[in-house]
């Protein structure tokens, strides 16, 4: 009966009602002049010439948010990014990883986030853990890193010239 399964979304409710229009589909099909020619003699199997393929170097691609996949750096530990970011922003890492919830502790960590997440691809799990958070919460600061950069272009600019002066990024 599982072999019926696509018939019957494709060729009726039932598995007797798909079994008989698909039958009447193949023998309609048959009658078709075509169907007694060799395959390199189908209607759509036109012949080609043999011409150059016209491929163009690999590039890296842009998304939307300006995230490049062609940038490829090293892996970094959560841990070990969280102090790094921490002494690039001149921030102590215990006020980003603590529960500070003033406005400027709130940014870092979301700037932290963003750039782990969207240019490192550390994953938030991990980030999470360190921070001693849940993952979704780690993901919406991520998120709203993004949305930062779209609004302000500066945003990430800051850090990630830190970073590229820092010889890591």
């Amino acid at each position: 009966m599982r072999q019926w399964a696509v018939g019957r979304s494709l060729c009726g409710p039932t598995v007797a009602v798909a079994r008989r229009s698909y039958l009447r589909l193949l023998r309609a099909l048959a009658k078709q002049p075509w169907a007694a020619g060799e395959p390199g003699r189908l209607p759509w199997w036109g012949r080609e010439t043999d011409s150059v393929i016209d491929a163009k170097p690999a590039a890296p691609v842009l998304d939307p948010l300006d995230r490049s996949g062609g940038i490829e750096r090293h892996r970094l530990e959560p841990s070990e990014f969280v102090v790094w970011a921490c002494e690039v922003m001149n921030v102590a890492s215990e006020r980003v990883l603590g529960g500070a919830l003033d406005r400027a502790a709130v940014r870092q960590r979301q700037l932290l986030a963003g750039v782990a997440v969207e240019r490192w691809r550390i994953r938030t799990g991990a980030l999470a853990r360190l921070f001693g958070r849940r993952a979704d919460v780690v993901t919406r600061w991520a998120k709203r890193a993004g949305e930062l950069r779209v609004e302000n272009a500066e945003f990430c600019e800051a850090l990630d010239a830190s970073f590229a002066k820092r010889g890591k990024g």
